[in-house]
């Protein structure tokens, strides 16, 4: 499109605009420079792809969604298939006209980038961000990092289903996403959350969630309780993170028997105990934002 060179967040052309979806059903696509207005997805074929680059993408105005299965980034679930090496770069949706916007739903994506992006929703009830559900959920390379997301008021980057690989959550802004849900589940959505493991004890699972600012916000990291983890398969650290204005005063729960490192983080309201779940190591912590070090690549 005339923005192949324009970030979805810059200052662009004349727009190429598309209002319905854009399947992509071969492998080694790029779509790139274009926006998508009103009903308009990139939907990923129900055979599986390979090797999609989404880059530099406008998306404005979205009414896709009216329930928790669908977004503007859309891979048609099928269990039998696989979306390998998925790359989303530089795109941004905003200016949602949904009643439940979400940014992307699929599952089995066997390697997954996010990158760049910035995804800011109207706060409805519900709404989700990243959704990964059923099959084996993402394996591989997982990387999400230097994007924004904003309202997002139920799970904003959500691995309902995982399996084995290394997941680098990394240097993202969370900004008013998730809520407590029901009033005694206080760390029932936030930022980041892994849900059920779909993969072997015989696999190794790294889970990376560092340099994220979550502001305004709740829960910032989450995992489930999966049996099939343990400190020999698993390592999961959540580090350098700055919790600002927390809206719960709770900060990482932890239901598996794996113990996650939570330590030299920031929190404008200082932790106790209580902040956290067990099997959670979470001090030191640091005393001021000012010491929390920069995210380098």
């Amino acid at each position: 499109g005339p923005n192949y060179e324009n970030k979805g967040t810059d200052v662009r052309n004349s727009e190429a605009i598309i209002t319905s979806d854009v399947v992509v059903a071969a492998n080694n696509v790029t779509v790139k420079g274009v926006k998508l207005e009103g009903a308009a997805r990139i939907v990923g074929s129900a055979n599986g792809i390979s090797n999609l680059l989404v880059e530099n993408v406008l998306i404005t105005g979205s009414t896709v969604n009216t329930d928790s299965s669908n977004g503007p980034l859309y891979f048609v679930p099928n269990s039998g298939k696989e979306y390998v090496n998925i790359k989303i770069v530089n795109v941004k949706i905003s200016d949602y006209d949904s009643a439940r916007p979400m940014i992307l739903f699929g599952y089995n994506f066997n390697g997954l980038t996010i990158e760049g992006c910035s995804f800011i929703a109207t706060r409805k009830s519900s709404n989700d961000g990243i959704k990964i559900n059923n099959g084996f959920g993402a394996k591989g390379d997982i990387v999400i990092k230097n994007n924004h997301f904003e309202n997002f008021a139920q799970y904003t980057v959500w691995f309902s289903a995982f399996s084995a690989g290394n997941f680098q959550i990394l240097n993202n802004t969370f900004v008013k996403c998730g809520t407590t849900g029901a009033s005694t589940d206080t760390y029932l959505h936030g930022a980041i959350t892994f849900g059920t493991y779909k993969g072997t004890d015989a696999e190794t699972l790294k889970i990376n969630a560092s340099y994220n600012t979550n502001d305004n916000s709740y829960i910032l990291f989450r995992i489930n309780k999966n049996d099939l983890l343990s400190n020999t398969n698993t390592t999961i650290t959540v580090n350098y993170n700055k919790v600002l204005n927390s809206k719960t005063g709770y900060y990482v729960h932890n239901a598996s028997t794996v113990t996650i490192d939570a330590t030299n983080n920031y929190y404008s309201i200082a932790p106790t105990a209580a902040s956290f779940a067990s099997n959670v190591t979470w001090n030191p912590y640091y005393a001021t934002e000012a010491e929390v070090p920069a995210y380098s690549e």
